[in-house]
């Protein structure tokens, strides 16, 4: 008898579970349902928004529009998307006409206010967009933000920052663009390269006293990157100073001036090996006709890579031709040298026949 009764409250135990069970399915199965309603809805009411406001965001950049439908402010944020899509892909007169819709819209505002409450994704987007706007009113929290550990809001808001006001960036931010070694040398030279350069160059001078010794690589990074002028004074002071083989090998990399032809020449034979290949890239951009010797040796050279950039910068003077290269190459008896200059003519045939393909 109690066998059976304990196997009567196992099956009834069993069946409450498997109600249990069935239930919990149904309402799973019914959330999905419904959530899968819900944003095949949403999606056809952002369909039906854009429909609407795309073609106008696209008229508007190219003619001011007196009238505008009400914005339904649950689809702001598809807006500015728009918005900054085309802002991008655009310029000149567009801006300005994009800009003017975004401020009739109250788009700056709503930015602001995103760029303490959103989240981290949607405060990106409001750094962006109150960048194309120029909104002067956003520099106090944009250039907080600038000066956050977020490297890609702050390297965004530094970029809105060069774009509202470039005056107030050299005199309040610029130094970021040394100090900050997590921002990538690239996407802060891209920045750059959107300002005066005149500019840029005269900031990036005043940086090489001030800098810090483990920032002075960041400064000649960027003073190459730049194709900054009449450097040969600020260059010739650091290599007075400094004995670093990487900042030298920097320094020979951003010279581009023929004045500095004798210091070019003095780092050719450096005990390091990438000051050599640096020094032989810059004879090949300044060097003259005095500087073949050199070369010469460069390309015979106990480095490969030292041979090869020693080869491509003899190879790439204006005024050598292909038949100067070939008498120059008869003239050495180092195998390792002619081989490279072999290499290197050969590459240069190839890059021929491919452009006129």
């Amino acid at each position: 008898m109690e066998f059976l009764l304990n196997t009567e409250s196992r099956l009834h135990l069993a069946m409450i579970f498997l109600v249990v069970i069935i239930f919990l399915n149904v309402t799973i199965f019914s959330f999905i349902i419904f959530f899968r309603i819900k944003l095949h809805l949403n999606g056809k009411k952002e369909m039906a928004f854009l429909d609407v406001w795309r073609p106008i965001i696209t008229l508007s950049a190219f003619e001011k529009t007196s009238e505008l439908p009400e914005m339904d402010k649950k689809f702001i944020m598809l807006f500015i998307n728009e918005w900054n899509v085309l802002y991008e892909k655009l310029g000149g007169d567009c801006h300005e006409n994009l800009v003017d819709l975004a401020i009739r819209q109250k788009i700056h505002q709503y930015a602001i206010g995103l760029l303490v409450s959103g989240r981290r994704s949607n405060q990106l987007i409001a750094i962006t967009t109150l960048g194309n706007i120029r909104a002067d009113n956003a520099w106090n929290p944009l250039a907080a933000i600038a000066q956050s550990f977020s490297v890609t809001n702050s390297l965004a808001a530094f970029n809105a920052c060069a774009k509202i006001s470039p005056d107030r960036l050299f005199a309040e931010l610029f130094s970021l663009v040394i100090s900050r070694k997590d921002w990538p040398p690239v996407l802060t030279a891209r920045i750059l390269r959107n300002l005066n350069s005149l500019d840029v160059c005269a900031n990036l001078y005043g940086q090489i006293d001030k800098c810090k010794s483990e920032n002075l690589a960041n400064v000649l990074k960027l003073i190459s990157s730049s194709k900054c002028f009449d450097i040969y004074v600020p260059i010739k002071n650091i290599l007075e100073k400094s004995d670093d083989p990487s900042i030298i090998a920097l320094c020979l990399k951003a010279l581009n001036d023929p004045r500095a032809i004798n210091i070019v020449v003095q780092f050719s034979t450096h005990a390091v090996n990438f000051v050599r290949m640096q020094a032989a890239v810059s004879l090949g951009r300044i060097g003259g006709k005095g500087e073949i010797p050199l070369l010469m040796s460069l390309v015979c050279d106990k480095d490969w890579w030292v041979r090869y950039r020693a080869a491509q910068a003899l190879v790439s003077l204006p005024f050598l031709k292909k038949k100067d290269v070939l008498q120059l190459k008869e003239e050495l008896v180092d195998q390792y040298g002619i081989g490279m200059l072999e290499q290197v003519l050969s590459e240069n045939d190839v890059h021929e026949a491919l452009s006129k393909a």
